[in-house]
């Protein structure tokens, strides 16, 4: 159920606005780098994939981020849970000083296990941020989210967000957000005073989540939407238009996560196509506006999210650079009202739509 949202006063707005919403012009610096994000989950070991197409360790890794940079796609998101990622990152920005210049970098500060979200305190956090700040060779983070595994049962996140400001007063980070929390905890958070700027969410035309709560939430908050998993680990791709689900190999931990995510869309399937069948539909839609523009299904299922309201960039994971083009594609197109309903119609034909709030099925909640 949507928790009730904040309607204050004209006044209270003009004396306490600094302290809850975030400050428009350094919110628009912080995204100058255009609205798609190179997500980094790939560099951390568990996606590799087909050997003759990955590109996500070592000196590849570095060389692929450089071209991503002159293609335009400046800003990467990793996360200190990411494996090596932080530290490849790191490296690249050595090795291309320009590039470290003008390059915006998002991480997220990880407590995923119960020992963690127990026993943190200031002092652990703070050791957290120095340690991204080491890896990365940065002064500063350009944006820390919280990523916190319990927020229901475990609710010390408040107190790091709290502790994540104190270290943005001091310099050591430029601006706060979270990461995959549901309407509840952003409300808290909101509460709080913390200053956040954005929210990073699974959405996609395979999983609406964020339309049914969080996007009206985050307008009322003043608080940004960054969109990951927009083409499914992949799976929303024109390769697999027509391929039935068995000849298909989820050889990456993108593949299988979104895997899940269309077997349980699927559950309530009567044609006995399932979650499969029902994206065969999705691929159909994406592919029609595909050709009106000579694009890929891929920069269409990305484009549609970036026309999301509240949406200010979509995180789009790649294993190599054969992904640029489908990305610059995603963030020119302009889709037009016809388009929208088009990709829209498809959502009637999921077999079991959710009722739940952005990753509360994740946490063995209901879909």
């Amino acid at each position: 159920m949507l928790s009730p949202l904040p309607f204050f006063p004209l006044w209270i707005l003009l004396v306490l606005g600094p302290y809850l919403l975030p400050d428009p012009i350094s919110f628009r610096a912080l995204w100058r780098n255009g609205k798609i994000i190179r997500g980094c989950w790939q560099l951390s070991g568990r996606h590799q994939g087909d050997p003759m197409t990955d590109r996500t360790v070592g000196r590849e890794a570095v060389t692929d981020l450089a071209a991503f940079h002159r293609a335009g796609i400046s800003t990467l998101d990793v996360a200190d849970n990411y494996g090596p990622a932080e530290l490849l990152v790191g490296q690249y920005l050595r090795l291309y000083p320009g590039d470290a210049a003008t390059a915006t970098i998002a991480t997220k500060l990880s407590y995923l296990s119960e020992e963690d979200m127990s026993t943190v305190s200031r002092a652990m956090v703070e050791y957290a941020v120095r340690s991204s700040l080491v890896r990365l060779g940065r002064e500063r983070l350009d944006l820390v989210q919280l990523q916190w595994a319990e927020p229901v049962r475990h609710r010390r996140w408040l107190d790091v967000l709290k502790w994540l400001a104190d270290l943005r007063e001091e310099g050591l980070i430029s601006h706060l957000g979270v990461c995959n929390f549901a309407v509840p905890q952003l409300a808290a958070a909101v509460d709080s005073r913390v200053g956040l700027v954005s929210n990073q969410v699974q959405y996609s035309l395979l999983d609406r989540r964020p339309k049914l709560f969080m996007e009206k939430a985050a307008a009322s908050y003043g608080i940004k939407l960054l969109a990951y998993g927009t083409v499914a680990g992949g799976l929303l791709a024109d390769k697999y238009y027509n391929v039935p689900a068995s000849k298909v190999r989820l050889d990456t931990a993108s593949k299988q996560k979104y895997g899940f995510v269309l077997r349980q869309a699927g559950q309530g399937s009567a044609g006995g196509g399932g979650g499969w069948g029902w994206m065969q539909e999705v691929l159909e839609a994406t592919r029609t506006v595909a050709q009106r523009y000579g694009v890929s299904s891929s920069a269409v299922a990305t484009a549609w999210v970036l026309h999301q309201p509240q949406v200010a960039a979509a995180v789009v994971g790649a294993r190599n650079t054969r992904h640029i083009r489908d990305m610059q594609a995603a963030c020119a197109l302009h889709l037009d009202d016809g388009d929208l309903l088009d990709l829209d119609a498809v959502w009637e034909g999921v077999p079991d739509p959710p009722t739940s709030d952005v990753y509360v099925w994740e946490r063995g909640g209901v879909w």
